[in-house]
């Protein structure tokens, strides 16, 4: 599962609410939509000690007194302070009454309000001028076989040269729970290596995994898995050519192209775009070393001068 705090990690001041708040995405996911209020209360509260903090405010009183003074000294812009109240209010609710009830909805509208909350507190106090992806429903991946995308290149060009300036972009199948979603991550990158050894090493290929990531978009408010050929077609409609020698040997998923374009290409299909703009690739635009252009063009050469039958 993807978070909706993703951009809070690496932020000096705004670490220490990222566990409450993806921890509070799980529960809406798993429907626990009751443990939401209580568990990111200490956020807000969090939040408006920091303010008054850096207003110079030597305070140790409660949360609700914290929002008085806020609120007296206009610290706070009015959407921010319902923001602050709201979540008090209803984090107090919870913890105080266990048989108090919060409504899918109740829980969904908590987390997208922390959502516009930690973008102001970074924006403000911590000088993010960076934007965020819009607030997503938190949902879990149910299916039981998930798809990975992936591009990789040969990692021996020496004794592989022609797979210089090329991408192969396929797919992985992965079964269990993917535990780190974040693009390109040491997780992906193994759970993808064993697919691609899988036929590779027949063919003595090295990979070099330049790209990895989560298969998975949301349509009309539902998520699913794509595969490799949406990617494949939408590199298609954007001109980016197959290449023509490896697809006569039937290695039809090697396009001459870049990682950066096949990086586009995968977001294209999650945004439902059937094409990108991007230049075509004429040739490799790998810096060889001399020894590997050396082999390089007595490579070509074989092939140029051998006899056609």
């Amino acid at each position: 599962m993807s978070s909706n705090f993703e951009f809070l990690k690496g932020i000096k001041d705004a670490e220490q609410f990222v566990g409450p708040l993806e921890t509070a995405e799980l529960m809406y996911a798993n429907q626990k939509y009751q443990q939401v209020p209580g568990i990111v209360r200490n956020v807000p509260e969090g939040v408006a000690r920091y303010v008054l903090k850096k207003r110079n405010h030597d305070f140790s009183g409660s949360f609700f007194e914290a929002l008085s003074l806020i609120r007296k000294n206009g610290y706070v812009t009015q959407d921010v302070m319902d923001i602050l109240d709201d979540i008090r209010r209803k984090g107090n609710t919870v913890l105080h009454d266990v048989n108090a009830q919060v409504s899918k909805d109740d829980a969904c509208e908590t987390l997208l309000n922390l959502h516009k909350l930690m973008y102001w507190f970074v924006y403000s106090y911590c000088g993010f001028r960076q934007s965020v992806p819009s607030f997503k429903e938190p949902v879990l991946y149910t299916t039981s076989a998930k798809t990975l995308v992936y591009s990789f290149t040969a990692d021996d060009l020496v004794q592989w040269p022609q797979y210089a300036g090329r991408q192969k972009v396929g797919k992985a199948t992965y079964h269990g729970e993917i535990v780190d979603t974040t693009p390109n991550s040491q997780f992906l990158h193994s759970a993808a290596l064993k697919r691609i050894k899988s036929y590779a090493g027949t063919m003595g290929v090295k990979p070099n995994i330049e790209w990895v990531e989560a298969a998975y978009r949301e349509v009309n408010g539902h998520g699913e898995w794509f595969d490799d050929h949406a990617v494949h077609e939408v590199l298609d409609n954007s001109n980016i050519k197959r290449d023509p020698k490896l697809v006569e040997g039937s290695a039809r998923e090697w396009y001459v192209t870049d990682v950066d374009t096949v990086k586009n290409a995968i977001a294209a299909v999650r945004e439902g775009k059937s094409f990108i703009n991007a230049p075509t690739v004429v040739g490799p635009k790998i810096k060889l070393r001399p020894e590997q252009q050396i082999a390089i063009d007595r490579t070509e050469k074989v092939f140029k001068t051998k006899k056609k039958w």
